[in-house]
């Protein structure tokens, strides 16, 4: 088990699915008090910088399951785990 699984900038360029198994992996993974740290772009509320909405909509123009996503929505998924 480890203390610590970081993420840097995987959230927002793959299927919120990839999000749902990276905190179900590291639910698994982390000894107990461990932590799972996961760094980039990220809404609050629905809305985040105009640099980062701009990025959103490239993502998105991308490819449609891509995006910054809410933080809420990220923690919603990590509490379950």
């Amino acid at each position: 088990y480890f203390d610590l699984v970081t993420c840097i900038n995987m959230i927002h360029i793959a299927p919120f699915e990839a999000t749902i198994g990276l905190m179900e992996c590291a639910g698994k993974t982390l000894r107990k008090g461990g932590m799972l740290l996961c760094y980039g772009p990220y809404k609050i509320g629905g809305t985040a910088v105009e640099s980062n909405l701009n990025f959103d909509r490239s993502l998105k123009s991308r490819d449609s399951r891509w995006g910054v996503r809410n933080l809420e929505d990220v923690i919603e998924v990590a509490k379950k785990e």
